[in-house]
């Protein structure tokens, strides 16, 4: 059973295992609400005024395919799952987010139609994932099984305890823990760091070298998400030899995207040193972040040219400006 505060001293009353059996065309009287609420809770309370009540049965059930031809679902059209856990609406929003940075980038003709064919083996993964834990949660809950309710009343405290959730829920339950390492769009060329590609990029606090090749540009501190676009792709490359060697190679390999790629050279920030090792590595790495905040390609230095080769199957090369000086003369 769940109550939840309306305002107004109302009450929103949600419970499994009712005492009646559901028909159609009947609804849960007051009464049966009061009894499931005094068999489930030891805090006194009698209800009244009752404005509305339903029986309600839960849906598992999702989509296999996701986009048909210029057709594409997401969110309550794509997937359907009991509401314990919450994640119903931050799945839909998940797709959407997934699926419009894709949708724009190839429509300005920036990218390749093939991109949006990433769109369903990406997001079905998630989604059944979700509607597994979904279920389990459901049925650990609904149990009427009484050695598991006993054994679930025993452990429940341990497992609903505010560390516990900080520490292994909280992240999955936003749905910052996914990752899209599976997809036809992550490739690996080398890396030293933790973080591979498919990965989320963690916020933290580092260093900018430089922006946009700038060799000579002042440090200065900087946020990894302060650095990314939701409208471009983000290169960042980190422990370079030669910075200025490494900048020639990438607008010679990489120029003809210009626009569609941002790229920064960082380093760590006073004590975030530990953890900008342990994320990026210690030694050179270039990590390519798509609009959304995952990592799409990962290698070294020494990866450029595999780096331009990823570009080229899905992006598409744009017109380098025109100097208007050049232009006009």
């Amino acid at each position: 059973m769940g109550l939840f505060p309306m305002g107004d001293g109302r009450f929103r009353l949600i419970a499994s295992n009712p005492f009646s059996k559901p028909e159609k065309g009947t609804e849960p009287a007051i009464e049966e609400l009061q009894r499931i609420y005094d068999q489930r809770s030891h805090i006194p309370a009698h209800f009244h005024d009752m404005t509305w009540s339903s029986w309600f049965r839960i849906n598992s059930r999702m989509v296999d395919v996701m986009q048909k031809g210029q057709i594409f679902l997401g969110g309550d059209s794509a997937h359907i799952h009991s509401p314990a856990g919450g994640q119903g609406m931050n799945t839909g929003m998940q797709d959407m987010i997934n699926l419009c940075w894709k949708l724009a980038m190839v429509i300005k003709g920036q990218a390749k139609p093939e991109l949006l064919m990433t769109y369903t083996p990406e997001r079905v993964a998630v989604i059944k994932t979700v509607l597994t834990k979904t279920e389990g949660l459901t049925h650990a809950i609904g149990s009427e099984n009484p050695i598991f309710r006993s054994v679930f009343n025993h452990i429940a405290p341990w497992i609903v305890s505010t560390d516990f959730v900080q520490k292994n829920s909280t992240e999955r339950m936003c749905q910052l823990s996914l990752d899209y390492r599976d997809s036809p769009m992550s490739t690996a060329n080398g890396h030293a760091g933790s973080l591979k590609p498919g990965d989320r990029v963690p916020d933290f606090a580092v260093t900018v070298l430089n922006q946009e090749g700038s060799v000579e540009q002042e440090p200065r501190p900087a946020s990894i998400l302060e650095l990314m676009d939701p409208s471009t792709f983000t290169l960042f490359y980190s422990n370079i030899k030669d910075p200025a060697k490494t900048h020639a190679t990438i607008e010679g390999n990489l120029g003809a995207f210009h626009g569609i790629i941002r790229g920064h050279q960082i380093a760590h920030r006073g004590q975030q040193d530990v953890v900008f090792n342990a994320k990026f590595g210690s030694s050179s790495s270039i990590l390519l972040v798509r609009p959304d905040g995952y990592i799409a390609f990962s290698g070294t230095e020494e990866s450029v040219p595999k780096l331009a080769e990823y570009c080229d199957k899905w992006l598409v090369a744009q017109p380098l400006p025109v100097n208007k000086e050049e232009n006009h003369a």
